[in-house]
């Protein structure tokens, strides 16, 4: 008798431990699919809108006194060429152009090349935010009613990038973005005079992933 009782407690306490193992493997969640952020080569087209700014010029770059130029909102266009080189890691080729038109009605437009290293932070199998700094060429150019007196210059520049991607297939996703762009230090345009001209731009497009 106590045989039998001995064997039908085992019997129910293996069938309880079964019973919860299997519980425990049903209810354990799936591993995040990064594959949409650790996905190789990638491109990105995007374009948005360049906010309101003050340039600042004077005869050197610490003028106590700088005259400067207000100008409207305008328009920006960049794409982006990146390679994931660590999970989460991505080294970009980054081209930007904007326009914008200043109060008195002149254009002007600045146009980037940079170097980024661009970090992701996925939260889902589809949602994402990133960061990213770049290091690169900004060429400033401000219209003037003479030819002969257009502004124009370069100088070595940075930008800082925040965004957020949502991937809508397994290659293509939507993203959006904000970056700060500016030199190190003031621009001397061809008449010898100096500019600072910082810039916050908005973004949005694709990023298509190879």
């Amino acid at each position: 008798m106590k045989l039998a009782i001995l064997v039908a407690s085992a019997a129910l306490i293996s069938w309880s431990s079964a019973s919860v193992a299997a519980d425990l493997i049903i209810e354990t969640p799936e591993a995040v699919d990064t594959s949409f952020v650790d996905s190789g080569i990638y491109l990105q087209l995007l374009g948005g809108v360049v906010l309101e700014r003050t340039v600042e010029s004077g005869v050197v770059s610490d003028d106590p006194d700088p005259g400067s130029t207000d100008f409207d909102g305008g328009y920006a266009a960049a794409a982006t060429l990146g390679v994931v080189v660590l999970e989460g890691l991505s080294l970009e080729a980054d081209a930007l152009y904007k326009v914008a038109e200043t109060k008195s009605g002149r254009d002007g437009s600045t146009t980037s090349l940079m170097a980024n290293a661009k970090y992701t932070i996925p939260f889902n199998d589809s949602f994402s935010i990133y960061a990213a700094a770049g290091l690169g060429m900004i060429w400033y150019f401000e219209d003037q009613p003479s030819p002969n007196l257009d502004i124009e210059g370069s100088g070595l520049g940075y930008q800082l990038i925040a965004g957020a991607s949502a991937a809508v297939t397994e290659d293509i996703s939507l993203l959006g973005e904000v970056r700060y762009q500016n030199t190190f230090e003031w621009i001397e345009d061809v008449g010898g005079d100096f500019i600072s001209s910082p810039t916050v731009t908005v973004l949005a497009g694709l990023k298509i992933s190879f």
